[in-house]
């Protein structure tokens, strides 16, 4: 208010006394012919400290409106954006529709290398063989295991093959004529 002082020491103790509640920058523009709470200088001249005081209280009110409204406009634009971001981030129909479409192209190769293991498997096959055959068969396992592990996805085989174990050793127990009632 000091560089100010002359500008405004017109205006009398009360208005200047009610005018030290606002910022510094605001009296300078001001003492300069500007604006605080949207009035002149001319006009706090010609109002009483009262008028001036609720003129002041008045736009103070009006700014913590304004400042609600913009914080919260700001809040749902960013949750807009959020949700946008988190949009993008998800896949799309077309991401799952080609992870679909190589799944399918995954197992109809998988089918392809059990048909020649199968027909290795048939023929007279050494040891050397049929070794080479489980080795092709454990290292795709092992390459499935270890891309998902890559990607942070848990797979046991264990647990993925028991639901066929179980289903072999009922297969068992029909075919040796065990387990049938009489």
């Amino acid at each position: 208010l000091a560089p100010n002082a002359r500008a405004l020491a017109h205006l009398g103790k009360a208005k200047l006394l009610d005018l030290m509640t606002e910022p510094a920058e605001e009296l300078a523009a001001l003492a300069q012919g500007g604006t605080v709470a949207g009035l002149q200088l001319d006009d706090i001249e010609a109002m009483t400290s009262r008028e001036l005081k609720a003129a002041l209280a008045e736009a103070k009110k009006v700014a913590d409106a304004k400042d609600k409204v913009i914080a919260k406009k700001d809040k749902k634009l960013a949750d807009i954006a959020e949700a946008e971001e988190l949009r993008r981030a998800s896949p799309t129909q077309a991401q799952l529709q080609a992870m679909r479409d190589a799944t399918l192209a995954a197992e109809q190769a998988i089918d392809a290398l059990l048909a020649e293991v199968d027909s290795v498997l048939q023929s007279p096959a050494t040891a050397a063989i049929e070794l080479s055959a489980r080795q092709t068969l454990d290292y795709l396992c092992q390459h499935l295991v270890a891309a998902a592990e890559t990607r942070g996805l848990a797979i046991t085989l264990e647990e993925l093959a028991e639901p066929l174990l179980h289903l072999q050793d009922v297969h068992a127990v029909a075919s040796t004529g065990r387990g049938k009632k009489r």
